[in-house]
């Protein structure tokens, strides 16, 4: 588990515990707001407008969008210690796990839910029942506003692979690599999180605003198939832990032991990987970046598409 793990690094003002960082989580929202049918979208505005968060919050990105949905997409990770709900981002399936179970999707076994504590649980329920708080018309605003922030995030949440994973290694946190010539080592969760996105996006010398409009031609095409799509969260989760397996963990030269699921000693396992002088260049990267770009659109039709049943 790295629910205390995630509680402290969103205390320390760190990145690396969180999904696609600052600009991904805004460029999924603001592709996604290509998508959504104009009711869809004057809905989305109305409901966050009405119900804004507190001022009091301390919000970690600082250059934030004027689209109100891109800027509030990020609100679910200022927010995880007061709401307590750290593990709403994450769903562990192990890397000993490398198919679906004869038994089906079903991701119960690594969803706790701890007799319904408060904050228990995993994404793929999160999305599930929060999604059905901003159904309900019977609510306040200020509870569907709520979910709504929520599920913008987490379907976000969802397509960074380490989000789905962990190899004993706190979805990646614990797995400490040398990244191109930087000086300090960084883990594989920062490097997923944000590192290869600013990376590609230096070397192709876009902003936020030009590389959101390159992912959106590249992934033009696809656009149509992934509108027809089930809003289907646990089948995601299987997507991005088959793309942890196949190349956030697999392209890693020499290959890192896959751990037996128990309890994560995430210094240890620092020490583990450090022996194997893991570095990541430009064959994992480039191998990496295509992946990452459609994980971005997919995240962003996906979400669309929920958005556009729902209003």
């Amino acid at each position: 588990m790295r629910i205390l793990f995630l509680s402290l690094a969103a205390a320390l003002g760190t990145t690396s515990a969180f999904g696609w960082g600052c600009e991904g989580h805004q460029m999924i929202a603001l592709m996604a707001r290509q998508q959504l049918k104009p009711a869809a979208s004057a809905a989305v505005d109305k409901l966050l407008k009405e119900n804004p968060i507190s001022p009091a919050l301390n919000r970690f990105c600082k250059d934030r969008p004027a689209d109100i949905m891109a800027d509030l997409s990020t609100w679910a990770d200022d927010a995880r210690n007061g709401e307590k709900t750290a593990a709403w981002h994450f769903v562990d399936i192990p890397m000993t796990v490398t198919k679906i179970p004869a038994s089906g999707k079903n991701l119960d076994q690594w969803c706790p839910t701890d007799g319904g504590k408060a904050g228990s649980g995993c994404v793929t329920r999160a999305i599930q029942e929060q999604w059905q708080v901003l159904k309900d018309k019977t609510r306040t605003g200020e509870d569907r506003a709520r979910a709504l922030r929520y599920v913008i995030h987490f379907v976000e949440d969802m397509h960074q692979p380490l989000h789905d994973s962990d190899n004993m290694d706190q979805g990646g946190n614990c797995t400490v690599i040398g990244y191109f010539q930087e000086p300090k080592p960084s883990n594989l969760h920062a490097i997923w999180d944000y590192k290869m996105l600013q990376t590609d996006m230096e070397r192709k010398k876009l902003n936020q605003a030009s590389y959101v409009a390159a992912i959106s031609a590249e992934f033009a095409g696809r656009r149509s198939k992934w509108a027809k799509e089930k809003t289907d969260p646990e089948s995601w989760a299987w997507e991005g832990h088959a793309m942890a397996t196949r190349l956030t963990y697999g392209l890693l030269k020499p290959e890192i032991p896959v751990e037996q699921p128990g309890e994560t000693n995430c210094d240890a396992e620092k020490a583990k990987v450090a022996a194997l002088h893991l570095s990541i260049g430009d064959d994992y990267v480039n191998r990496s970046l295509p992946a990452v770009r459609e994980q971005l659109a997919h995240a962003a039709a996906r979400l669309a598409n929920l958005l556009n049943q729902t209003f």
